[in-house]
């Protein structure tokens, strides 16, 4: 019987205490308190918090909270393989991957129990996520770009039919292994998608849980214009790197569309110099 102690659960920090986590505070409300529930915090913000996890593991001993610091900031992919090899030394079967911003069901974690304890031939389980009440994941990716669903029935689905996002994944370790874990190029933008394009080449299907977690998009919170700048900017890396590697072309022109939609809500030409960055050799 699969339960929490079978998880090696990673959030990946930025910029953020864990204190200050929605994902960590939601995380605390739906793991069962009397089970230990190992926990990666891989914190790639400039200053170490090294005391105040300690203070947490004191606060919260049903948890074995490992804490590592990465000032280089090398993006989620990094920290997810990290949290694979730590799962493998310490012999866990399961790894569950949240970014710092996600809310998790209360429910989250014992309708992924239930699920994972019920379909033994699946490795990837994924819930619901939604931003202002859409869907972000699952996602028909095709074309170069995600489309929303309007709407999404739990169950078992063919994962070439769909893309996830990282945040609230569930795969088995095995499963992460055999794939090849997530390619670090990608820092942050395309990770996901990338991930899930090499899953499929692996697997046929996946699990859409019956739970719905909520997620905050920085892209879309932000209004300063220098952060809208640089975040564009990693975005069009990404997306070179994507197109490349994924062989989707047209990923590009999304991108440079994003970049004059930019340009007109900004009124900067700095967005569109840097989009004219993506069909440079």
């Amino acid at each position: 019987m699969i339960n929490e102690s079978n998880f090696l659960i990673c959030i990946v920090l930025y910029k953020q205490a864990l204190k200050s986590s929605v994902s960590f505070h939601s995380l605390l409300q739906t793991v069962n308190k009397t089970i230990r529930t190992s926990i990666l915090v891989y914190d790639n913000s400039e200053t170490s918090q090294t005391a105040e996890i300690q203070h947490q593991q004191t606060a919260t001993p049903y948890l074995d909270i490992h804490y590592i610091h990465d000032a280089s900031n090398p993006g989620v992919s990094k920290a997810y393989n990290t949290a694979a090899s730590l799962a493998a030394i310490n012999k866990k079967e399961w790894l569950l991957f949240l970014d710092q911003d996600t809310s998790l069901h209360q429910n989250f974690f014992s309708e992924a129990l239930l699920q994972i304890n019920q379909q033994p031939n699946i490795c990837l389980f994924c819930p619901i996520v939604q931003y202002n009440k859409i869907i972000l994941s699952p996602s028909r990716f095709m074309l170069g770009r995600s489309f929303i669903l309007p709407s999404i029935i739990p169950g078992i689905h063919k994962a070439k039919a769909y893309s996830l996002i990282n945040s609230g994944l569930i795969i088995q370790l095995a499963a992460f292994q055999h794939i090849g874990g997530y390619d670090e190029n990608f820092k942050m933008d395309y990770s996901d998608h990338y991930f899930i394009k090499q899953f499929k080449i692996h697997y046929s299907t996946l699990f859409v849980l019956n739970c719905v977690n909520q997620h905050q998009l920085s892209s879309f919170s932000d209004t300063d214009p220098a952060k809208v700048l640089s975040r564009y900017a990693a975005y069009i890396v990404s997306t070179r790197l994507f197109a490349v590697k994924a062989k989707s072309w047209l990923a590009l022109w999304w991108a440079f569309l994003r970049g004059l939609k930019l340009t007109v809500q900004y009124k900067q030409l700095s967005f569109l110099q840097h989009a004219t960055r993506l069909f440079k050799k």
